[in-house]
């Protein structure tokens, strides 16, 4: 009877993942020990990220005690709390470290695995606030500010980590910053 239940059968994929482990070693105790402290708020970001939910502000189309349930709380943190704690998280710019403890945790469970690696680019529409070149979407027929997402991949096509960077013509550009 609770909506959303299919995203716990991810569980065991968070667990295996090592993300909490990998947020708590990059970011430390920078969230003060609290009830919405820095392990909820990882298993937040990959749950909603699974319900896709894009954005804090979307959370208020859903009801706070259903995602709750499957978080594991009597309900899921306010659009403001979640919004007050990923700022503290981005100002530490600390991405590229999370990016790379991730990938260095991945790497170590199977070395054998990375002898092949396949990069894959995707242009992704940008909503952010620097300047950025413009790109058209074949979805849309306007050209709107983008970044290309370069997925690397192991042998076995499991990803290892994404380098997102300025729209280039091609995916050469950005294979020497991926190596």
């Amino acid at each position: 009877s609770l909506p959303h239940a299919g995203v716990l059968l991810a569980v065991p994929l968070l667990a295996r993942h090592g993300l909490v482990e990998a947020f708590t070693k990059v970011y430390g105790s920078c969230l003060a020990p609290a009830f919405y402290g820095l392990r909820t708020m990882a298993v937040v970001l990959f749950l909603t990220a699974l319900l896709r939910i894009k954005r804090p502000e979307h959370l208020k189309e859903k009801s706070p005690w259903d995602l709750g349930a499957i978080v594991g709380l009597d309900r899921m943190p306010e659009v403001k709390t979640v919004q007050r704690k990923f700022t503290v998280l981005a100002a530490m710019e600390r991405a590229k470290q999370l990016m790379d403890e991730l990938a260095s945790q991945r790497i170590a469970r199977d070395e054998d695995r990375v002898a092949f690696l396949y990069a894959d680019g995707h242009v992704r529409e940008y909503h952010g606030k620097s300047p950025l070149f413009s790109a058209k979407k074949p979805q849309r027929q306007v050209a709107t500010p983008a970044v290309t997402d370069t997925w690397v991949h192991d042998a076995r096509g499991e990803p290892l980590l994404v380098v997102t960077s300025a729209v280039n013509a091609h995916l050469t550009q950005i294979l020497e910053v991926v190596l």
